[in-house]
């Protein structure tokens, strides 16, 4: 597998890149298509673009306690900011789409749970019926450019499909009662496995033609004349020329890449997987842990934020510096460790499983990381000031239902980020170490976060 990351190149001062002469020429010919109302002649590409919002994430959301919904308390995520700078044109084919993530409240499907829905945070309770929705904007994407904005599926008609066809329908929760029936000593274990599988099967078979139908009645409006313009094509992400950029946010953003000292170009993966290294070690410098609660309460992200949110953030700084202290702590000398614990073991085995946890070995990976976020190193202002006013703290209000998840599992803020191809992943620190690494070797399943020199975190 071939991998490349170039650093993008400067946008332009009113954000909007410039087209080519090809470009233009195109534009030009649509418009005078349009401008003409020759509709049988017409043609255009449409460009839907999906908005999924991370779990717990949802602009609109007033949580509970909150005086205002996410935007307005400036805790909306970079998905939801990335849609608001989308400038909608449906006559041209640009339709952006925001779905909220899984564990707040989203009317359109029937998750309206005010409070939060625990099912969601934690299971993704709901998400295949957000997906589906996804399906259904595409639907009414394609039918409203070449309609001239006529919809092709209701709200309540995709409400009503996209219920019947998710994981979260009745239909589709019979394969657990199935299941335990299998399982049943009673029952043929076989027979009924043998069961479940052809139910299984057939009920997928019925969430497909539940969606052909519609997909069938597009194509037939497409094909009839009703259809006022030929769609040649359906894109995913909207053309560049698309978004509108905030100035402030531009000069930002410029600051970052002209001050952050990561190379601006880096080809195949250990290319890639360098970028990823530099962005988590600058990232640990700029949370400054050493080696106690450190100035959060000065910085724009806490000031901006309200309760709860304030109470979540320090929270996750308490966390990373109760991480930093443990590791610190284990990284002790082996000797006077092996002693300490074979001392415990004879006074109190209990006692001396939790020493031994507690000093349990550090992989190269958190090593690094811990020596990131403890050195007193001088972060570029033009990194500060991109992570002050624009950084969303994923971490800080993961909640499994209430508490952050634990970092002795998930590796807390230490570790890089997994890199995904298919069904495979391939962490940064264990392709970074050895350049002839396959990209596509799996993570040893027995790999926990902070043991052994491969960890994975």
């Amino acid at each position: 597998m071939s991998c490349t990351l170039t650093i993008p190149d400067p946008l332009p001062e009113d954000g909007y890149r410039k087209l080519s002469p090809r470009e233009l020429a195109q534009r030009s010919a649509a418009m005078d298509c349009i401008h003409k109302q020759e509709a049988g002649h017409c043609q255009g590409q449409v460009y839907t673009t999906i908005f999924f919002d991370g779990t717990g994430n949802n602009q609109d959301w007033v949580e509970p306690k909150a005086t205002g919904n996410q935007r307005d308390r400036s805790k909306h995520s970079n998905v939801a900011r990335l849609f608001n700078a989308v400038i909608p044109d449906a006559e041209s084919g640009l339709f952006p789409w925001y779905i909220t993530g899984v564990g707040t409240p989203m009317k359109e499907i029937g998750d309206n749970n005010q409070s939060g829905n625990t099912l969601g945070l934690g299971a993704g309770y709901m998400g295949a019926d957000r997906i589906n929705w996804g399906i259904t904007r595409i639907f009414n994407s394609i039918h409203a450019y070449a309609t001239d904005g006529h919809v092709l599926l209701t709200d309540d008609a995709a409400k009503q499909l996209v219920n019947s066809i998710s994981s979260s329908s009745s239909s589709g929760s019979n394969s657990s009662g199935m299941m335990r029936q299998a399982l049943a000593p009673s029952v043929g274990l076989g027979a009924e496995l043998g069961r479940m599988m052809a139910n299984i099967a057939m009920e997928k078979q019925r969430r497909i033609a539940a969606l052909r139908q519609w997909e069938d009645k597009l194509v037939a409006v497409l094909k009839s004349n009703q259809s006022k313009r030929k769609v040649t094509s359906v894109n995913g992400p909207a053309q560049k020329d698309a978004f509108e950029i905030p100035v402030k946010l531009l000069s930002d953003y410029k600051a970052y890449w002209n001050e952050c000292h990561i190379a601006s170009s880096s080809s195949g993966k250990d290319g890639v997987m360098n970028m990823i290294h530099q962005h988590t070690r600058q990232y640990l410098q700029w949370r400054k842990a050493l080696p106690t609660k450190v100035d959060l309460q000065y910085r724009d992200i806490y000031i901006s934020a309200e309760e709860p949110d304030r109470g979540q953030l320090k929270e996750a700084q308490d966390d990373l510096v109760e991480q930093v202290n443990a590791i610190r702590t284990s990284l002790q000398s082996p000797l006077k460790t092996l002693g300490t614990e074979a001392m415990l073991g004879i006074l109190s085995p209990a006692t001396a499983a939790k020493f031994a946890w507690e000093h349990r070995p550090t992989s190269d990976e958190t090593r690094e990381l811990f020596s990131a976020a403890t050195e007193n190193s001088d972060v570029p202002k033009g990194v500060q000031n991109l992570f002050n006013r624009y950084l969303h703290d994923s971490r800080a209000g993961f909640r499994l239902p209430t508490n952050m998840e634990p970092q002795d599992i998930t590796g807390g803020y230490l570790r890089y980020r997994n890199v995904y191809r298919n069904s495979h992943e391939q962490t940064v620190a264990s392709t970074s170490h050895d350049s002839t690494a396959s990209l596509t070797a799996e993570v040893p399943k027995s790999s926990m976060a902070g043991t052994g020199e491969g960890a994975t975190v």
